[in-house]
């Protein structure tokens, strides 16, 4: 049932927390959040703790409620960061095309070139930019 959980010690932890008749409301979260990270769904989470716990005040309702929304919060959070990611590249993107373009219409020596591609001239975000650039327009 806890086959996802790697470590003795990781399935240890979450069964002290499904056998303690008294355990708090932030150490059932930390639970559902951790087998949320080691890839359970609601269902399973559900089965989890409907199988296994002790809980001397356990409500199906509100522990199906909470879960769901543990669950909806993680898949926000991960749509987020992925939406974030995509126009950062895109923006990286379109912003390198950019200063290609006005690169190859002026002749520069290579620290201009570092420099219009990052203001803080030879940190390594900035040769990062210098080697997309070199290989956008063609320098040698």
């Amino acid at each position: 049932m806890l086959a996802k959980i790697r470590y003795a010690s990781q399935r240890k932890k979450i069964m002290d927390v499904l056998l303690n008749p008294d355990a708090t409301h932030d150490q059932r979260l930390w639970m559902v959040g951790f087998l949320i990270y080691v890839g359970y769904t609601a269902s399973g989470i559900l089965s989890i703790i409907t199988q296994l716990n002790q809980w001397s005040n356990f409500s199906p309702w509100k522990t199906r409620y909470q879960v769901h929304w543990l669950v909806s919060q993680h898949s926000r959070d991960l749509k987020d960061k992925a939406r974030s990611a995509e126009i950062y590249d895109s923006f990286r993107e379109n912003y390198l095309k950019a200063i290609a373009k006005r690169a190859s219409e002026e002749p520069m020596s290579p620290i201009e070139r570092c420099d219009l591609a990052c203001k803080k001239c030879r940190t390594a975000t900035c040769m990062d930019h210098y080697k997309a650039l070199k290989k956008l327009v063609g320098w040698k």
